[in-house]
C-alpha cells in the first residue's frame, strides 16, 4: 500500500502547553464573571499542571532603552486571576502570535510548540508561556518550571468559528479521515470512530484532561465538541498519525490533504470551545 507506519500509540494526548492555556482561560473567565470572586486553585492539582514544579506570572519593566527588570506578579493561578481583576480585565481568549501559519502537526507533541499560543485579554495585552526543564533531584514527575509573561504586542486576531460551524467541520473531517484510514488499512479508524461517537454522546467524557473545563460549562454541544476534538488529536511523535512514511506519491498527497484538514478542524474546534467560555455580556461592545 506504499506506507510504512508503526501501530497507533496506545495514548496520544494534546500538547500540555496548549491544554494548560485552555484551562487558564476557561477557569479565568469563570473567575472574572463571578460576583464572589472565588475560584479553584489550579496549581498543582489540575491535570495540566501534573508535570509542573513551579509556576509564576511575570512582566518585564523597561528601565531605559537597554536595561529592564523582571517583576513577579503572582506565584499561583488564583493570585494571577486576582491581579487580572485588579487590572480591570473582563475576559480572556485564546489566540496566536504573529505567525504565518499554525504550528505544524509534527511539532505538537506533549511538550513542544506551545509557545505559539497566547492568552489574550480584552485590553489587548497577551500572556505567553515559557516552559523550562528542571533537573530532578529525586524521582519525581514534576520536571517543568512554567513562566507566563505579559506582552504588550497584540497577537494576530484569529477568528475562530462559532460552535455549530466548528462542530460540522470537525464531523465532516472525521468522516473523511475514518474512511481514508479504513480504505488504506492504516489502523486509525477506531480513533476517528470514537471521536465521532463523542460528538454525538449525550453525556460525553473527555478522553484526557478530564478537568479541562470548569464544571459550570454545561452546554452539551461545547462538551461534545471538546471531547471529539481531544479524541481526534492524533498528532505527536513516534506511533502517531504524522509518524507514517508513505512512498506512493498519490497516496501521500491524499494523506497530506486529510492531515491538514484534520489538524485545522481540531484546532478550530479547540479555539471555538475555549473562547465560548467568555461571558457573552462582557464581550459585547458598549453602546454610547
Amino acid at each position: 500500500m506504499g506506507c510504512l507506519s508503526a501501530l497507533p500509540a496506545l495514548l496520544i494526548t494534546m500538547n500540555v502547553e496548549l491544554a494548560q492555556i485552555i484551562a487558564l482561560i476557561a477557569y479565568g473567565n469563570e473567575y472574572l464573571s463571578l460576583t464572589g470572586r472565588e475560584s479553584r486553585e489550579l496549581f498543582p492539582s489540575h491535570s495540566t499542571f501534573q508535570y509542573v514544579s513551579d509556576v509564576s506570572f511575570r512582566k518585564r519593566e523597561e528601565l531605559d532603552d537597554t536595561v529592564g527588570k523582571s517583576e513577579i506578579l503572582a506565584n499561583d493561578v488564583r493570585d494571577w486571576f486576582s491581579h487580572l481583576e485588579t487590572d480591570g480585565i473582563k475576559y480572556l481568549q485564546l489566540d496566536l502570535l504573529n505567525l504565518q501559519h499554525l504550528p505544524p502537526p509534527y511539532a505538537t507533541s506533549l511538550f513542544t510548540a506551545g509557545g505559539a499560543w497566547v492568552i489574550q485579554t480584552d485590553q489587548g495585552k497577551c500572556w505567553q508561556s515559557n516552559w523550562s526543564f528542571v533537573y530532578p533531584g529525586s524521582r519525581q514527575a514534576r520536571l517543568w518550571n512554567v513562566e507566563y509573561w505579559e506582552r504588550d504586542n497584540t497577537p494576530v486576531v484569529r477568528d475562530f468559528p462559532d460552535i455549530e460551524t466548528a462542530y460540522r467541520d470537525l464531523e465532516n473531517t472525521l468522516v473523511d479521515a475514518q474512511d481514508f484510514s479504513e480504505r488504506r488499512k492504516f489502523g486509525w479508524e477506531k480513533w476517528f470512530r470514537k471521536a465521532l461517537q463523542l460528538l454525538h454522546d449525550p453525556t460525553p467524557l473527555l478522553p484526557f484532561y478530564a478537568d479541562l473545563l470548569p464544571s459550570n460549562v454545561g452546554n452539551i454541544k461545547v462538551r461534545q465538541l471538546l471531547a471529539g476534538a481531544l479524541q481526534a488529536w492524533v498528532f505527536d511523535g513516534l506511533g502517531s498519525w504524522n509518524d507514517m512514511y508513505i512512498t506512493d506519491s498519490s497516496l501521500e498527497k491524499e494523506y497530506q490533504q486529510i492531515s491538514k484538514s484534520l489538524y485545522g478542524s481540531v484546532i478550530q474546534s479547540v479555539g471555538s470551545v475555549t473562547n465560548s467560555t467568555v461571558d457573552d455580556r462582557l464581550s459585547q461592545p458598549s453602546v454610547c
